[in-house]
C-alpha cells in the first residue's frame, strides 16, 4: 500500500552520558505530531544508525513506534551492506509495526548494477511493506542512474526512492516514473523548493528536527522561506550530519546534552560560534 510522504522528520537521537535518552526522545516525538509533521524516520543516518549496537537499535525502533502509535506515519531505516541483514531488518521493522521501509543501496561493497537490482529485488520479494530505495552516492560511493531506478520501479512494493544526488537533472528524468505512479522525495533539505517543482511528493529532512515550520513553508512553495531555509541549511550541513543539527538542538533548549556517538566528534568552534551568532533570525519559525 502506498503511503503519502509529505514532510517526514529523520529523527536524531537523543543522548546522554548514560545511553539513549527516551525521555528527550519521547519530547522531540511530541514537539513533531504537535508540529503537523506528516511522519518520521526513525534510524536514518541522522540517528546515528549505523552507530547502535543491535540491542540499542531495536529498542530504540520499539520505543519510537509505540509513541508514535499510528498517530503520523513510520518509515524504519533498514538497509545495510549484506542482503540478508537488509531482509531481515525490513521483517523485523514490519512486524513492529512499521508503515515504510527505507532501504540504502549498499554501501563500502562495489558492487554493480545489476547487483543494485538484485539487493532490491530480494529484499521486495522478502518484504511486504512499502519500500522506500534510497540514493546517497556521498556516503555509498554509488549512484544510481535513471534505468537503474526504472527497474526497481518494476518490483512493485519498491514505492519510490529518496534521492540526495544533488543533481536536479537526473531528478528531472525521473518525471516519466513519476507520472506512473512512482514517488519522488527529496533527501536535501536545500533543493526542498526546486525538488516540489517537478512533482516530489515529499521531503525528509533534518533540519524539521529543530524548525518544521519553515520546511512545510518551503516545500509548499513559499519563496521567502525557502530562501531563509536555504540560509540556514549553511548552518544545518556546515559539517557532517548530524553534529551541526544536534548542536543547533541543544542551543533551543531540545536536548539536555550534547552528544555524539564515535567516531563523531562535537562541532568546531568556527562554526560552534558561528550558529551562535546565527541562530536567533531563525526564531520566527519556532
Amino acid at each position: 500500500m502506498k503511503k503519502p510522504i509529505g514532510i517526514c522528520t529523520a529523527l536524531v537521537t537523543p543522548y546522554t552520558s548514560d545511553g539513549i535518552d527516551y525521555d528527550t526522545l519521547h519530547s522531540l516525538i511530541e514537539y513533531q505530531i504537535a508540529s503537523g509533521i506528516d511522519g518520521l524516520l526513525i534510524c536514518g543516518s541522522t540517528a546515528e544508525s549505523a552507530l547502535l549496537t543491535h540491542e540499542e537499535k531495536w529498542q530504540l525502533i520499539k520505543f519510537c513506534i509505540s509513541v508514535i502509535n499510528k498517530r503520523v506515519y513510520t518509515v524504519v531505516g533498514c538497509g545495510e551492506i549484506s542482503t540478508s541483514n537488509t531482509v531481515i531488518n525490513c521483517q523485523m521493522a514490519t512486524d513492529l509495526g512499521a508503515d515504510m521501509l527505507l532501504v540504502v543501496t549498499p554501501y563500502y561493497v562495489k558492487t554493480s548494477e545489476k547487483g543494485i537490482i538484485n539487493h532490491y529485488s530480494q529484499v521486495a520479494k522478502h518484504c511486504n511493506a512499502p519500500i522506500l530505495a534510497y540514493n546517497v552516492p556521498s556516503r555509498t560511493g554509488y549512484n544510481m542512474n535513471t534505468n537503474t531506478i526504472a527497474s526497481l520501479a518494476r518490483l512493485g512494493n519498491v514505492i519510490g526512492i529518496k534521492q540526495s544526488n544533488g543533481s536536479m537533472q537526473e531528478n528531472a528524468d525521473l518525471i516519466p516514473l513519476m507520472q506512473n505512479g512512482f514517488s519522488l522525495v527529496c533527501g536535501e533539505d536545500s533543493l526542498a523548493l526546486p525538488y516540489a517543482s517537478i512533482g516530489a511528493v515529499g521531503l525528509i529532512s533534518v533540519v524539521s528536527n529543530a524548525y518544521p515550520r519553515i520546511v512545510k513553508l518551503a516545500f509548499a512553495k513559499d519563496i521567502v522561506a525557502y530562501h531563509n531555509l536555504t540560509q540556514l541549511c549553511k548552518l544545518v550541513f556546515c559539517q557532517p550530519n548530524p553534529i551541526p543539527i544536534k548542536y543547533i538542538m541543544y542551543r533551543l533548549g531540545m536536548l539536555k546534552e550534547y552528544y555524539l556517538k564515535l567516531p563523531l566528534v562535537a562541532i568546531s568552534r568556527k562554526w560552534k560560534d558561528n550558529i551562535d551568532k546565527e541562530l536567533p533570525k531563525y526564531d520566527c519559525y519556532l
